[in-house]
């Protein structure tokens, strides 16, 4: 095939793919946007092609959207075919990946929710390997989330005045929301990961999806000047599958990292299982008086012991600011012997049905506890912990 007609064939390749991309934007007005035609893959040899929707959300409510489109080179799609493309695609006006599209969907939001709504700052660049090259456009998109109080709702931005302008995803595309580094998840419309929430088409939302409502967090660290890990699971606000793009995988492993890294501290300190009581009170007394300063270990005599469960008491209120939502639970698990109900720990922490079953199946998931299902309780307890059938 000539070059000529190769470069011709791939861009109309990519401006079909661009359109159903857009996921049926809707213009505003009552019109919308019908899907493309569908491509007959028999008759035609075409490229891989792979689109990942990354929504980056602030903490005052903006959100930095960025869309990859990555073709995959095959032996009629070369990197001087996507060159010529690439040079159409940076321009203002291109017909791949266009803004405008989003522009109306914005005004058609700002309709609907009654706030004002701006796309601004856009970027188109693109990015080019031996095997594939990549068209990136993002922008800013002005009070995507809702700010209300030290909740930020991420909910009614999916539909707009005239229906929903994001009405799914094919099965090529995916679409990723972060939050905000100090938020939590309190709320969404499926299971996180890393407070991060992930969609793969072909999927096709309901009338309340995608949604997510973020807190800001509860838990921060005593010392900003000194501590450096995240004091909350996953608030450093990225993360994902294996399916994400290497730099969020990257960004999530170092994440993780430091989250375990900072687990692993605690437990190495007050909260790791000891075969006899008193060391681990006797270690604690010890840990406590060198943090406060008090130089109880000259009392001595007879009453060592009563003083060291005093302060390893007195040790529990200090360090329980400082725990994370995943050692709470560890530290009640072994206050009860190892093993509790669900309900008791929504009760003993105060915190939501949601969030302890969102909390403890990611737990489940990492190996640091297991789940068994005893009639319409959940039996909560530690890997090693030998559980048998137990009518508490």
């Amino acid at each position: 095939m000539p070059a000529r007609s190769r470069c011709v064939r791939f861009g109309i390749v990519l401006l079909v793919v661009a359109l159903a991309a857009a996921g049926t934007a809707v213009a505003s007005g009552p019109a919308t946007v019908d899907r493309p035609a569908t491509v007959d893959h028999a008759n035609e040899s075409l490229p891989t092609v792979t689109s990942q929707i990354t929504v980056d959300v602030a903490a005052d409510g903006d959100a930095r959207w960025t869309e990859r489109l990555t073709v995959h080179f095959d032996n009629q799609t070369t990197s001087a075919d996507f060159s010529e493309i690439a040079s159409e695609f940076e321009g203002e006006e291109s017909r791949l990946l266009p803004i405008e599209r989003y522009r109306n969907a914005s005004d058609g939001v700002a309709a609907a929710a009654g706030r004002e709504m701006e796309i601004t700052d856009t970027e188109r660049r693109t990015e080019m390997t031996a095997d594939n090259g990549t068209l990136i456009l993002s922008f800013t998109w002005t009070n995507f989330g809702e700010r209300q109080g030290s909740d930020l709702s991420v909910r009614d931005v999916f539909a707009g005045d005239t229906g929903r302008w994001f009405p799914g995803l094919e099965s090529f595309q995916t679409l990723t929301i972060r939050g905000p580094d100090d938020h939590e998840i309190i709320s969404a419309s499926q299971g996180f990961q890393n407070q991060t929430l992930r969609w793969s088409g072909p999927v096709t939302f309901g009338p309340n999806s995608p949604y997510v409502v973020y807190s800001r967090s509860t838990n921060p660290p005593p010392d900003t000047a000194t501590t450096d890990a995240p004091t909350t699971p996953g608030t450093s606000g990225t993360g994902g599958d294996g399916g994400l793009v290497v730099g969020v995988l990257i960004a999530l492993l170092l994440g993780a990292i430091a989250v375990v890294a900072y687990g692993a501290s605690q437990r190495d300190g007050d909260l790791l299982p000891s075969p006899s009581d008193d060391p681990v009170e006797t270690e604690e007394a010890v840990e406590t008086d060198e943090a406060s300063g008090v130089d109880e270990a000259a009392a001595g005599g007879t009453g060592a012991a009563a003083t060291a469960e005093a302060e390893a008491t007195d040790d529990d209120d200090v360090d329980e600011a400082l725990l994370s939502d995943e050692e709470r639970v560890e530290r009640l698990l072994e206050d009860n012997g190892g093993r509790m109900k669900q309900a008791n720990i929504v009760s003993e922490t105060g915190w939501s049905n949601a969030k302890v079953s969102q909390l403890l199946s990611s737990m489940a998931e990492e190996g640091r506890i297991e789940k068994l299902r005893i009639g319409r309780e959940n039996l909560i307890s530690f890997p090693d912990e030998d559980i048998v059938d137990d009518e508490e």
